[in-house]
């Protein structure tokens, strides 16, 4: 018997569903006896959930400003460029990709009883050591001496060209032969947040399973809430007090790199505090690894975690199929500029607030099937006229086309938060940071194959870096087709919701009464290794000059 009323079920104090194995499971929907564990609700305001929304908050901060420091400090401020630039991109964020072997390492490898915060303690230690060097080092001035600073004043392409005098004269050339060091520091510094983020992300979901299902997965959205809210302070930080005008902005103040890395440490400074006076955790019996991977083998095999699986992958494949059209649309038919973007980007993170804020107040028990159906559908329809809109000269403006990856963004953020409601339904004793890395990171393996279908798709289309200048009809057209199919990709990624259970009772009935497969679980183990390996090598690929040209690594040189 499968339930085929939420609402129906949850009238009712008791539902049980016979089975041949065990022959009866019972659930319990309205009471504290709903929790999948014991422990009850956590209350945010205790001792315990201030020390862990410190971690989401310090993380948010973090996340809000180091990856977006590239185009004003690396690239304007530092003078580094091409794959340099990208490389930094990339390491900064590289943390993100092995999100489940961190996961893996706090569940598995505990160190003196504890899993969790002994690595948010190596996260934030990491992440304060690169702070403080940034804080402390010398960034010099900037790397372009011309005042008032502007792109033909400052062309870096003609670096090669100039004689030592002369270049010497234009540019600080000690400046930019010292940004590779800070591109290290920041890599500690991003590899840091995301240990943190891994070890706090596996304590969330132990927390979440101690709610009863009606208010379950309230602590998570609420602590996802706090981290955009910060990330958005950090967005704003880098809006106004890095486009100073060392870097070419209108605003005279001139705020020196070092502060805003001084600012980032306090919070820092604050969250590893605590790890250690705030944040509870008990001491654990340690377990054999090999008991644990047995554990973990026997959780695989489940037909609620590979499907889980299936789903999160073969629907961003599709959701994934993002024109290389858009970024040129943007900047050459649109006019944005690099502070239109950092805007719109604090407002995408405001409205990814504002959604997480609503379905923690009202949409806990809302299909998860028409929070993606409905929000893609909607966002679809509006990026059809933005982009048409903006393509046929309607109308071009910054603030019409960048609505379009604004809405990707609450999208993307909608599917997140639905795939961390199922990793707190699907996880088990001892493994959740694992689950949690591997249902909420699967999709990021799945984006560099979309991305290498549709530059592919691109190609066929005839869509080139020529046609942004020469803006004729048949131009538009080739653009136009672009982004049609690409927009139609997302709608048929839609089709793969067939795998995702509607809600919380679905997925434990699927979760106890669904199938095992031996051969599903290898599936999926040689799926996840072949993805992490791909994502891994087509974003290292992006490392080096000449590779980073390789369609595989997405290159258009």
């Amino acid at each position: 018997m499968r339930p085929s009323s939420l609402y129906d079920i949850m009238q009712t104090a008791t539902v049980v569903m016979e089975a041949k194995e065990p022959p009866a499971i019972e659930y319990i929907h309205m009471d504290d006896s709903s929790a999948l564990v014991p422990g009850g609700a956590l209350v945010l305001r205790s001792r315990e959930g201030v020390g862990l929304m410190l971690q989401y908050v310090a993380v948010g901060l973090l996340y809000g400003v180091i990856p977006s420091l590239v185009y004003p400090v690396f690239n304007l401020y530092l003078g580094l460029t091409g794959y340099e630039v990208i490389a930094y991109s990339v390491l900064v964020s590289f943390g993100w990709l092995l999100k489940i072997l961190f996961g893996i390492l706090s569940d598995c490898a505990p160190i003196y009883g504890y899993r969790r915060k002994p690595w948010l303690l190596l996260g934030w230690a990491m992440a304060v050591a690169g702070l403080a060097y940034m804080t402390i080092a010398d960034f010099g001035a900037p790397f372009c001496r011309a005042r008032p600073r502007t792109e033909a004043a400052c062309n870096y392409t003609e670096l090669s060209s100039l004689s030592p005098a002369v270049r010497d004269s234009l540019y600080n050339m000690e400046t930019r032969a010292n940004g590779h060091h800070f591109v290290v520091a920041s890599t500690f510094v991003g590899l840091g947040y995301a240990i943190v983020s891994s070890a706090a992300d596996a304590m969330m979901v132990h927390y979440a399973q101690r709610e009863p299902l009606a208010s379950r997965g309230h602590v998570a959205t609420i602590l996802y809430t706090a981290r955009a809210g910060a990330a958005i302070v950090g967005h704003i930080y880098v809006c106004i007090f890095t486009n100073s005008a060392g870097v070419g902005s209108g605003f005279d103040f001139e705020v020196p790199p070092n502060v805003g890395y001084g600012l980032l440490l306090l919070p820092s400074l604050v969250a590893l505090v605590a790890v250690v006076r705030f944040v509870v955790e008990p001491r654990m019996e340690a377990v054999r690894v090999s008991t644990w991977l047995a554990q973990l083998y026997a959780l695989l095999q489940h037909q609620v975690l590979w499907q889980v699986c299936a789903f999160r992958f073969l629907h961003n494949v599709f959701a994934s199929f993002h024109s290389a059209a858009l970024l040129p649309l943007a900047e050459q038919w649109g006019g944005v500029t690099p502070l239109d973007a950092s805007i719109m980007d604090s407002v995408g993170l405001l409205l990814i607030a504002l959604v997480f804020l609503g379905v923690a107040r009202t949409g806990l028990l809302a299909s998860w099937r028409w929070l993606i159906g409905g929000s893609t559908g909607i966002i679809v329809a509006a990026e059809a006229v933005l982009v048409l809109v903006t393509i046929w000269d309607v109308r071009r403006s910054p603030y019409v086309v960048l609505w379009v990856p604004v809405a990707d963004q609450v999208v993307a953020a909608i599917r997140f938060l639905v795939a961390i409601f199922c990793a707190i339904e699907i996880a088990e004793r001892g493994n959740e940071g694992t689950v949690f890395g591997l249902v909420t990171n699967v999709h990021n393996w799945a984006t560099p194959f979309g991305t290498l279908l549709f530059s592919a798709v691109d190609k066929a289309l005839g869509v080139s870096d020529s046609m942004w200048l020469s803006d004729t009809t048949a131009d538009r057209w080739h653009v136009t087709t672009s982004m049609l199919v690409s927009l139609g990709a997302q709608l048929a990624a839609l089709g793969w919701l067939v795998l995702l259970p509607p809600q919380k009772i679905e997925m434990q009935y699927l979760k106890n009464e669904g199938g095992k497969s031996r051969a599903a679980a290898r599936a999926l183990l040689g799926a996840s290794l072949l993805g992490l390996t791909f994502a891994v090598v087509t974003t290292s690929l992006t490392l080096t000059p000449d590779a980073a040209c390789f369609r595989l690594a997405n290159g258009h040189c």
